[in-house]
């Protein structure tokens, strides 16, 4: 269905951050122009923030990797909560417009680009989203934390060995070059210490 409720995904992503969450999983639904949106939004906070920089630099490659990194993740945790993380009947929780809504709230992390002095603030920002999405996911499952950080430890092993076959394929097909990402990663490892 092609909604352009994008307003709705703002109250929503808003309201998750304050710990207000809806009733049912089902309520957040929206169309197929606002998921396009948000998912470009994200792959482009990704390809913006000063570690993947750092890393990948700043090609066209990079920003088509940053997108599919964020598409990647956005699906497997859905995929991933949708399969674990069911309701006492067993009835599957459609995670899927949540899962957007609560990803959503990595597209601030762009006023990193203008600011530079508020990457301190947006770390913070990132991890109470973070909580406030596994918060979430609690209220609408019903379900013991411990499932569900199970099913974030799975989410975070499947999208990372999904990540690392697509970026064989960037490099394979010559759209990145390993050897300099790996330099890149060993002098900003350097540079963290």
């Amino acid at each position: 269905m092609f909604r352009a409720n994008l307003y709705d995904l703002f109250n929503d992503a808003i309201h998750a951050v304050r710990l207000q969450y809806r009733p049912r999983a089902e309520m957040y639904f929206y169309g197929l122009p606002v998921f396009a949106i948000v998912m470009l939004a994200v792959g482009v906070s990704i390809a913006t923030s000063p570690a993947y920089l750092a890393i990948f630099g700043s090609s066209s490659a990079a920003l088509g990797f940053a997108i599919v990194m964020g598409i990647t993740r956005w699906l497997v945790l859905t995929r991933v909560l949708t399969s674990m993380v069911q309701r006492a009947s067993g009835e599957r929780i459609p995670f899927l417009g949540y899962t957007l809504a609560t990803e959503a709230l990595a597209i601030p992390s762009l006023l990193v680009l203008l600011f530079p002095d508020l990457l301190p603030l947006i770390s913070l920002w990132m991890v109470w989203c973070f909580w406030a999405q596994i918060a979430g996911v609690a209220v609408l499952s019903r379900q013991p934390i411990l499932r569900i950080c199970m099913a974030y430890v799975i989410y975070w092993l499947a999208s990372s060995l999904l990540l690392g076959l697509f970026m064989t394929l960037f490099v394979a097909e010559g759209w990145l070059d390993s050897a300099e990402i790996l330099k890149n990663l060993e002098t900003y490892m350097q540079q963290a210490k």
